[in-house]
């Protein structure tokens, strides 16, 4: 009874075929798509009732111009160069080209009745008109219309559809029918040259695409469907149908021709349908998928069959329930669920005689994460909560009591040592009744029952988690996975087993024959043979996520990363890319088991199946690049762009048309410097990424490289390639430091010429003080000399005497006046006006003549260099001594004004002048004053006539 009771509860049940049915596109542009379009790329192009847009898998990139009056797009065209043509309902031309789309002013719009139809014929795009035919030469995007009032007939219809069979374009406007050659140029076909059984109505329009040699004609108004051809230069009609139903479109796939009508789309050579969706068109892109756009559901899709997989039902679930683990044993597969139910098939896991018995889950178990195999007849079944022991035979399942997890077991003769959260626990299984198990020898000769390894291990005293063990038989040892690194247990010591000096961080282990492999989590995988520790080098294309887990499947190690699975050929230590592309996402991914022919991938999904040996061809194809954004704001396309050194923020955006699956395709790049090519290390993007970012680049030309990979399998024909360069700042430049040297090199010289006015200016003072020494005190002690020698040889010496006074006081008076000059007190202007006054006041009072002092001067105290501040005041005195020579005036004014570093000096008087013309060269005074005027490169003016006084006036600035 019970085993009646498994067979009819949990007999294996498949549940799907190859045959795929139609997927509806989530999130596209649109519902109503009226044209699709696979470019030489590989992308796909839609155009629907709000715009145009490109797919690539991942995302949609819509485009549209500001010039657009209309924003519904149809008939999609590419032409030679990769542009992308297409109009919308208002009749404007448009091409999209370098992700811009561009429109075509030419095409007069507002003079047409209908909107056009366009093909590409050659090197050139040929648009239908009111006036004839519109051409676009794509090479050069020159335009002109062929007039078809300019040939013999007399019509002027245009034309509103046309297509092209063989060289020859043939179009239809109106109840007339032309036909066009590069040679022949344009002509009518006459009444006798249409062998056609009745008139077509106004309503007919030709395709744009043929079928073969036969053009496609659908006349709605009649809901009939026309095959024409040209034969002789006379259009003939193939074939016609009574569709029975609006037309929508036709397209042409697998060299078949579909009509699309508004209730189903069906082939006119076989049985194929494709109810309901109202379709507008159905095209296949390079990897075999077929799109089909509706009216009324948008974008649809349908894979190819994709390398055999199935999904199969080995245990009878619910909804919510799916397979967590599988492990082969002999003569069937033990499967495990996600809410405990546990199932033992026969032979083969899909094969369809298969019997799956159950042990039913009982309150509490939790999920059963784990199923090991010690033999060919007991299993470990370890859950989130408990462990077991299956008898495969005795269908006898025995339960662990304890409260402990176990995550990784191994065992060595009857004694099982198992990875928990609390640390390592070994257990003597012969207390269960388990002698039979075939185990390796004794590792330990403790033989307690449920005894947490402690005492004499220092490390058990941290009660640390440990997460994998496994059995080293090579060298009778235990390896075992702690929270600080993977350790090696033998003969009681416990030693760290380092890679360049650095623990091993191990989250999961597999052995195969001696060899123990290892899956790190920050480090890749690593075998250990006897003591040896090799790194197993990475040469899948695949980022190096962490490994959470490796599990030993025949020959193949199967490594679970975060984001990606790979298989290495333990036989040869080699990656292996021969295994076929994974039906599911690899994060959906929960346990993976191998019998000779097939795999069987357990995911969220349902349990897939695949022949081992049947790879499916993955379609080479090429990423592009759609825009560079540098700090967020710049958007360039160009290679090689030079960008200044701020602008070291890039973001590359890019696409890649590939559609089954798309979300597990990735790139690796690796970003070039200077002249170096080779040895820069590969880095990756996560699974769907189609972002690669640089932060704060340094200045340097670049060179970026991008491959796009899936299922660790290269699928780019050539690297993405692009070249850029970032300037250095400014300040970091040859020519800002040749500026620098030139203006340092130029502020010393500075410098020095001003050290050398410095040295020159103090010598000049040096030298005019001692020419002053020389020439007015030294001749003037040598007359006061002389005066004394005749003093005392003559009887009368008063008059020599008053002569030697005399000289004595000018001594006095010019040692006085030397002494001001070179004293810094007396540099600014304050003390020069002071000492003016006191020189010019006394000495005119002396002389009974009355003296006006006048000054006007701000309040700053203007700084006066010694030369200017000397000759100013020199001249000063000239000019008061003149007054008292050869003046004879009673009266004189003296005038000083100063405003801000412009100084007036103005000293008149109202003596007898004299005549300016006719002035004696070699008077000494006025030389004196005109040359001291010009020292201080001031201007000096001498105003004077006879009886009516003189006038002198300095003109000159302070600094």
């Amino acid at each position: 009874m019970k085993k009646l009771y498994y067979l009819f509860i949990f007999i294996l049940l498949p549940f799907c075929s190859h045959t795929q049915p139609l997927q509806q596109i989530a999130h596209p542009p649109s519902k109503e798509i009226y044209d699709l379009l696979v470019d030489k790329k590989g992308f796909l192009w839609l155009a629907h009732d709000l715009g145009v847009s490109r797919y690539d898998g991942i995302s949609f990139t819509s485009f549209s111009n500001p010039a657009q009056t209309a924003i519904s797009m149809t008939d999609l065209v590419q032409d030679n160069y990769g542009r992308i043509w297409c109009h919308n309902f208002n009749g404007q031309i448009f091409y999209i080209q370098d992700d811009k789309m561009v429109y075509l002013k030419e095409y007069d719009f507002r003079n047409e009745t209908r909107f056009p139809r366009l093909v590409l014929y050659g090197d050139e795009i040929v648009i239908t008109s009111a006036k004839g035919l519109f051409f676009c030469n794509t090479t050069t995007l020159k335009c002109h219309y062929l007039l078809f009032g300019s040939i013999k007939y007399s019509f002027s219809s245009g034309t509103t559809s046309l297509s092209i069979i063989n060289d020859t374009i043939l179009a239809y406007g109106f109840y007339k029918w032309y036909i066009y050659t590069k040679s022949g140029g344009i002509q009518i076909l006459e009444p006798h040259d249409l062998l056609l059984p009745e008139q077509l109505s106004t309503a007919a329009v030709l395709q744009p695409k043929t079928f073969g040699k036969i053009a496609v004609m659908i006349d709605n108004k009649a809901s009939l469907l026309y095959g024409v051809t040209l034969i002789n230069g006379n259009l003939k009609v193939v074939f016609k149908k009574n569709i029975g139903s609006y037309i929508n479109t036709i397209s042409f796939i697998d060299n078949q021709l579909w009509i699309n009508t508004l209730t189903q789309s069906f082939n006119l050579d076989s049985n194929k349908t494709i109810n309901g969706h109202n379709i507008t068109a159905q095209v296949y892109d390079r990897e075999g998928n077929k799109w089909i756009s509706s009216l009324t559901h948008g974008l649809l899709f349908s894979p190819r069959t994709t390398a055999g997989w199935k999904i199969i039902q080995p245990i009878a679930t619910d909804s919510n329930d799916y397979v967590r683990s599988i492990q082969k044993i002999k003569g069937g597969f033990v499967i495990g669920s996600q809410y405990g139910k546990l199932a033992i098939t026969g032979t083969g896991v899909s094969a369809k005689n298969n019997v799956a018995y159950t042990i039913p889950p009982a309150p509490g178990n939790g999920t059963i994460e784990n199923i090991q195999a010690p033999d060919n007849i007991n299993c470990f079944i370890e859950t989130s909560v408990k462990l077991f022991i299956l008898n495969k035979l005795s269908r006898r399942l025995l339960c662990i009591d304890s409260s402990f997890v176990v995550k990784d077991i191994t065992l060595n003769s009857s004694y099982a040592y198992m990875a928990t959260a609390g640390g390592l626990l070994k257990e003597d299984l012969s207390s269960f009744g388990l002698k039979s198990m075939a185990m390796p020898h004794n590792l330990f000769s403790i033989k307690d029952s449920m005894v947490i390894l402690s005492g004499k291990f220092s490390y058990l005293k941290k009660m640390q988690r440990c997460r994998a063990v496994s059995f080293d038989a090579s060298t009778n040892s235990l390896l075992v996975s702690f929270t600080d690194g993977l350790q090696r247990l033998k003969d009681n010591q416990l030693t760290y087993i380092l890679y360049n000096g650095q623990p091993l961080y191990v989250s999961s282990m597999a052995r195969y024959g001696k060899k123990i492999y290892a899956g790190s989590f920050n480090n890749g995988l690593f075998e250990i043979d006897s003591f040896t520790v090799k790194k197993i080098a990475n040469d899948a294309e695949s980022p190096l996520d962490a490994i959470v887990k490796i599990k030993c499947c025949n020959n193949h190690i199967w490594i679970f990363r975060t984001h990606d699975i790979e298989v290495l050929d333990a036989d040869k230590d080699e990656f292996v890319n021969n295994i076929p592309p994974l039906p599911v996402d690899a994060t959906d991914v929960t346990d993976v088991e191998e019998d000779s022919s097939n795999i069987y991938l357990a995911s969220h999904q349902g349990l897939y199946t695949i022949p081992l040996a049947e790879k499916a061809e993955i379609v080479k194809t090429d990423p592009s690049l759609l825009y560079l954004l540098i700090n967020n704001t710049d958007t360039v396309y160009n290679d090689g762009i030079t960008l200044q050194s701020n602008k070291n923020n890039l973001l590359f955006r890019l696409a890649i048309p590939f559609y089954e699956n798309a979300e597990q395709l990735h790139f690796k790049y690796r970003l070039l410097s200077g002249n170096n090519t080779t040895g820069k290390i590969w880095y990756y993007t996560q699974d769907a990424q189609r972002d690669i970012q640089f932060n704060a680049l340094k200045p340097g030309s670049y060179g970026l490289e991008i491959i796009a990979v899936k299922s660790n399998e290269v699928i780019s024909n050539k690297p993405l390639q692009y070249h850029f360069t970032i300037q250095q700042p400014w300040f970091n430049t040859w020519w800002f430091y040749a500026c620098i040297l030139f203006f340092t090199a130029a502020a010393f010289f500075a410098l020095y010429q001003y050290r050398l006015r410095q040295v020159f200016k103090i010598e000049r003072i040096r030298r005019k003080i001692s020419n002053d020494l020389h020439d007015d005190i030294g001749s003037t002690l040598s007359s006061i000399n002389v005066y004394s020698q005749l003093a005392r040889s003559g009887k009368d010496n008063r008059e020599y005497i008053d002569t030697i006074q005399t000289n004595t006081v000018g001594i006095i008076n010019s040692l006085d006046d030397l002494v001001w000059n070179i004293n810094p007190k007396n540099d600014i202007l304050k003390q020069l006006l002071g000492r003016m006054q006191l020189f010019a006041e006394p000495l005119l009072e002396e002389n009974n003549i009355e003296c006006i002092f006048k000054v006007k001067a701000g309040k700053d105290n203007i700084l006066v260099s010694p030369a200017k501040r000397a000759n100013i005041y020199l001249l000063f005195k000239e000019a008061i001594n003149n007054v008292l020579k050869h003046s004879g005036c009673s009266v004189c004014s003296i005038y000083i004004i100063q405003k801000g570093k412009m100084f007036r000096l103005t000293v008149k008087d109202n003596g007898r002048g004299f005549n300016t013309n006719n002035i004696n060269t070699h008077r000494n005074g006025l030389r004196s004053m005109g040359e001291r005027a010009k020292d201080i490169k001031g201007s000096i003016v001498i105003k004077s006539t006879a009886g009516n006084g003189t006038e002198i006036k300095l003109n000159c600035y302070l600094k």
